[in-house]
């Protein structure tokens, strides 16, 4: 009776940390991917700023939406960057299916959330860099991936 016992906790407790074992290999989908931000020898690591994600757990999907305000209502102190080179490079930890959104603003419109922004262009994972400090947002979708989807808002600020 007492091996019984012994075997059948050894048991539920193998099964209990296998569970959690699973379980955390989804930790890592929770979230948007990271957007790395390249210019000359510095790489800054950006998470988003506000999303609508849904990703893949043991038991099931978690849906979960983060909104912030209006990028020109985001106190913006200290650039990301001061700019040297002759681009700025984009990198997503996870590539997106679709960029749906990149758009700038001069610093001077901080504030003025009715101001309209400049689409930019964004070649080859790059963008020019800017000839006056400015605020750029990058929206991004995932939809092709079998562990997450959704979209999500990248905010920066950038100084030649």
């Amino acid at each position: 009776m007492k091996r019984k016992l012994i075997s059948a906790v050894i048991i539920a407790a193998f099964l209990l940390v296998s569970l959690i074992l699973i379980n955390n290999q989804y930790k890592e989908y929770e979230n948007p991917p990271v957007l790395n931000i390249y210019c000359d020898d510095i790489m800054i690591k950006l998470n988003g700023s506000a999303f609508s994600w849904s990703y893949e757990k043991l038991f099931g999907r978690e849906n979960y939406e983060a909104s912030l305000v209006h990028p020109l209502d985001m106190k913006h102190g200290e650039p990301l960057f001061y700019t040297y080179g002759d681009a700025v490079e984009l990198s997503f930890e996870s590539q997106p299916d679709e960029i749906t959104e990149a758009r700038c603003w001069p610093k001077s419109a901080v504030g003025d959330t009715s101001a309209e922004g400049t689409s930019i262009d964004i070649r080859d994972g790059a963008i020019a860099p800017p000839a006056e400090g400015m605020i750029y947002e990058i929206i991004a979708k995932w939809t092709e991936n079998k562990y997450y989807s959704g979209t999500a808002r990248y905010v920066f600020y950038i100084e030649p």
